[in-house]
């Protein structure tokens, strides 16, 4: 931004981002010599108020002899052939602008563009995500691109319309605060009418109750479906569509995946390996993975990329197993903490060959980093909640033949007796909420897991947690305040089979 006046305060500019607050700080900085106003008031005109449209931005408008008082210049820049980059001049600048404001589709590539392959569209429209469009005459005249459909028409009067050639769509995605939508609310549509008539109110009422009947009408089921018990065998389940198969699968792929990622970045924290997981297994992703469905995981992901292939295919040790491949048992004399921990291990029939691996497992990340567990249980924690859940839903699709995903998800163990074993940064602390007990059991499982194989896991369940779920359903343990509410939005959708309400939790 240049200015012809030296601003006396400048304005104080705040950005949150990951929820911390960044203040911006203006620096002075000489102005580049690539330049000249008129370029400037033209990209002004252009972005402001042929794109943007801010017909009330006051820049200080001068005289048919002065310019405005401010100015803007964009920082695009070019790398120089011996290092660094400078800024592009506007020149450069305006005219990338007037190459690039064609049409975005044009009429003689339609046919092209409905025949381009899945990988290629996706190729065409994520160069094109994020950008602007203008169409003038239209209100708003731009839109941000943030994604193009390419789904022919759902329907049409004319006959023979399936034939005529479509454009694809440009989708914005808006986001409207529900604190500005007071279209349903029946207390502002009474307040805002001049003379409600008591025949209004009456028929207002009469369909509040109708809503109310709604609500309860899929309770029962709800509680029939959750009271049944488990099979004593395998069970083919009566349920058509592919609910229960999906979440099998979610839980296979999100195993494959965390454990490929746990071995491969070996320093990475929980965080990290959960973003990298979660753009493995999206939809989109795995929708285009499809097509290699003769293939294994790992060759669909990486089949034309051999040094990716190998990279994710080829197993690592854990830090603490390359320290000491042959077990690290000798280190139990020398630490009380490893010798608490063979009480733990006689008493769930199991002997670690690294027992620092067990120990890690109870280490909070309060403690910090020692030479002992080589950090805290976090990332053991990620591993254990995927083999968990392999294993539970595995269990769970077999011998619950007529629970649905959403019953499945939330059968969680809460209230095996670890927390005397955990080590935190305050002696005093110990782990007393469900969720902090379920983290030193996933932690367990991926220290298990590492150490000896899934079939531990799946022993350790079969004795520890399984027993458990007769007595789980008898007390109706899964309904809580959380997962009724959140049931109640699936199963009390509208009567046209549209997408249930999201909690919103305060």
């Amino acid at each position: 931004m240049f200015s012809h006046y030296k601003l006396a305060k400048l304005p104080t500019c705040k950005v949150i981002r990951f929820n911390i607050e960044y203040t911006i700080l203006y620096v002075e900085e000489p102005p580049p010599q690539n330049f000249t106003v008129k370029e400037l008031d033209l990209f002004e005109e252009f972005l402001f108020y042929e794109l943007l449209e801010l017909v009330d931005l006051d820049l200080g408008k001068g005289t048919d002899t002065t310019c405005s008082q401010f100015h803007f210049m964009p920082r695009f820049v070019r790398y120089l052939p011996e290092g660094g980059c400078e800024v592009l001049s506007m020149c450069e600048v305006l005219k990338y602008l007037i190459d690039e404001s064609g049409l975005l589709i044009a009429p003689d590539t339609l046919e092209d563009v409905h025949r381009m392959d899945h990988y290629t569209w996706q190729k065409f429209v994520d160069r094109i995500k994020g950008m602007i469009v203008t169409y003038p005459g239209k209100k708003p005249c731009s839109v941000r691109v943030d994604q193009i459909d390419r789904s022919p028409p759902t329907s049409s009067d004319e006959p023979g319309s399936s034939d005529k050639p479509y454009y694809p769509e440009i989708v914005h995605f808006g986001i409207r605060p529900p604190q500005l939508s007071y279209a349903g609310n029946p207390e502002h549509l009474i307040a805002n009418m001049a003379k409600p008539s008591f025949k209004e109110r009456q028929k207002l009422a009469a369909k509040e109750a109708k809503l109310q009947e709604m609500r309860t009408q899929s309770i029962v089921t709800l509680i029939n479906i959750m009271s049944r018990f488990g099979k004593h065998s395998e069970t083919e389940s009566d349920i058509k569509h592919n609910e229960r198969l999906e979440f099998l699968g979610d839980a296979v792929v999100e195993f494959l995946s965390s454990i490929h990622l746990f071995r491969m970045f070996p320093g990475l924290a929980e965080g990290g390996l959960a973003t990298y997981r979660a753009s493995i297994v999206q939809n989109q992703h795995l929708a285009q993975l499809a097509k290699v469905a003769d293939r294994v995981f790992a060759l669909a992901l990486w089949h034309n990329q051999p040094d990716l292939l190998d990279v994710w295919t080829k197993e690592r040790a854990h830090p603490l197993q390359e320290q000491e491949p042959l077990g690290d048992r000798k280190y139990i004399k020398d630490f009380e903490f490893l010798q608490r921990l063979v009480n733990f291990e006689n008493s769930i029939g199991v002997q670690f060959k690294h027992i620092r691996l067990l120990a890690r497992a109870f280490t909070d990340r309060s403690v910090g980093f020692t030479h002992l567990t080589l950090g805290s249980n976090q990332r053991l924690e990620f591993l254990g909640d995927t083999v968990l859940q392999l294993v539970v839903s595995d269990r769970l699709y077999r011998h619950f033949p007529d629970h649905h995903e959403g019953h499945l998800s939330s059968m969680v163990c809460d209230d095996l007796d670890m927390s005397s074993y955990a080590i935190y940064n305050n002696p005093k602390a110990k782990p007393t909420t469900k969720k902090h007990k379920a983290d030193l059991l996933e932690a367990f499982l991926g220290a298990l897991y590492i150490d000896k194989n899934l079939e531990y896991c799946q022993a350790f369940c079969n004795a520890c947690l399984f027993p458990r779920l007769q007595e789980f359903i008898m007390n109706q343990d899964w309904n809580d305040p959380k997962s009724k509410l959140q049931q109640c939005c699936l199963t009390l959708r509208s009567m046209e089979g549209g997408e249930p309400d999201i909690p919103v939790y305060k």
